[in-house]
């Protein structure tokens, strides 16, 4: 069965959606559903790759712009930024 949507004219003559405020059911029994911490983990994420793309940008100045190690500069601002000091190649103790 094919949706039913109810249509009409806009002020301007374009075709538009009228969408009726009855069809919207709201239980109260339901738990609440907090967007807040999904959107300041995605802000946060965003954040991130900024600070690391920032820091990959700076090593990949300091070895005197040479191309072909953006991933090598990329996860070295990782390592940086995360706190962790291990660098390819060296062992922990």
């Amino acid at each position: 069965m094919a949706k039913k949507t109810n249509s009409s004219r806009t002020t301007s003559g374009e075709p538009g959606t009228v969408e009726s405020a009855a069809r919207t059911v709201v239980n109260p029994d339901a738990p609440s559903v907090d967007t807040t911490s999904e959107q300041n983990e995605s802000s946060d994420s965003a954040d991130a790759r900024e600070r690391i793309a920032a820091r990959a940008y700076e090593l990949y100045l300091q070895r005197g712009g040479a191309h072909g190690r953006a991933t090598d500069d990329w996860l070295e601002a990782e390592r940086e930024l995360s706190g962790s000091s291990r660098t390819p190649g060296s062992s922990e103790r």
